[in-house]
């Protein structure tokens, strides 16, 4: 009789254990929630948004294992295909003539080239020398001189000077190749990953989802916003004859504005600034915004495209801007420093009012 209440006393205080352990790890869970974070990733096609997702992996993930770098190699070759054939059709739009008789021949053959999803497909070694000799040619400076008024990529200059080591049979891209590789992304890239005791979760919102009326409802509780946008957009012709700029300085009104984002910090990433150094010199500022006055000076043009974001945050919002060049690990290594503080500062504060 005995035995038996003391194992009724025994098992009573086992459940009474499970329950205090399984109170303690709900806690615990609670509290990691708490903790992690919201971050969404915003902007326009071509402001960098996907670069800034594959920095995220490196500098935090530990970045690409041989394997994940090898699945690049299709994107890579499609990319250095599509350099050579912009610049074969940017000679004959000017009516330019390469100097070298060889790279006179090989032009129509640059053109017909193609690169195959065909598993099987290798880059022809041959066509990638012929490449790097094309972008070698004395004609090719004058071309550049109309680099603004052609369809070329804007990693062109990498891929060509790499052209003859992406053309090797057992090329295996770098991690720089692979920040230079451009794909149009459509649809909701995350990343994930723990900083101190913060566990943050950043989404690249892209493509059809990027009308925020189709996915704001799917974002509550956001702690900061990304918002990138490239400086060189201001003479990029979109849709309906509207300058890229001008789309991207839309949708930033469209969210800094929103009643959905009313407490959340904006972290502001004006991008491509090496590409906006090299433009200002042939396309003047002025031609798409006609009241800007300070002619080709970089640091007062980037001043001015910053005024023209910061003055349509109506909400009085905080916005922390930044001005980089998003391919560079260095400088997102840089910034995300102070981007890691704002967003825990921020997450601090809604903390706060829980």
């Amino acid at each position: 009789m005995g035995n038996c209440r003391s194992r009724v006393w025994q098992d009573r205080e086992e459940k009474g254990r499970l329950h205090e352990r399984e109170m303690q790890i709900e806690k615990g869970v609670k509290k990691s929630y708490k903790r992690g974070c919201k971050v969404l990733v915003l902007g326009s096609s071509n402001s960098g948004k996907s670069t800034i997702m594959k920095q995220m992996k490196i500098l935090h993930q530990n970045g690409y294992s041989d394997e994940e770098l090898m699945t690049f190699r299709p994107l890579i070759w499609k990319n250095l295909v599509e350099c050579v054939h912009a610049v074969v059709e940017g000679l004959e739009k000017f009516d330019l003539v390469p100097i070298q008789p060889h790279n006179k021949a090989s032009r129509r053959r640059l053109m017909e080239y193609t690169a195959s999803d065909d598993g099987d497909f290798y880059f022809d070694h041959a066509i990638a020398r012929e490449a790097h000799d094309l972008w070698t040619d004395d004609i090719i400076p004058v071309l550049m001189e109309h680099s603004f008024e052609f369809d070329l990529m804007d990693s062109a200059f990498y891929f060509f000077e790499n052209s003859q080591r992406i053309g090797q049979k057992d090329y295996l891209p770098s991690e720089e190749d692979v920040l230079r590789a451009r794909e149009r992304s459509t649809g909701i890239t995350q990343a994930q990953f723990i900083e101190g005791q913060l566990l943050m979760h950043l989404y690249d919102i892209s493509g059809p989802w990027l009308e925020p009326k189709q996915w704001v409802h799917s974002f509550e509780s956001v702690t900061s916003i990304i918002f990138c946008a490239a400086l060189s957009d201001y003479d990029q012709l979109v849709i309906l004859n509207e300058n890229g700029m001008a789309e991207s300085l839309a949708l930033f009104d469209s969210i800094v504005n929103s009643y959905w984002f009313l407490g959340t910090s904006i972290i502001l990433f004006l991008t491509k600034i090496d590409i906006f150094q090299r433009k200002l010199l042939k396309i003047p500022l002025e031609k798409s915004f006609p009241e800007y006055t300070r002619g080709s000076d970089v640091r007062m043009g980037a001043k001015y495209i910053l005024w023209s974001f910061m003055k349509l945050n109506r909400a009085r919002l905080s916005v922390y801007p930044h001005v980089l060049d998003a391919t560079r690990t260095s400088d997102i290594r840089l910034v995300f420093v102070t981007v890691k503080e704002t967003v825990l500062q921020n997450q601090s504060s809604v903390s706060d009012l829980l």
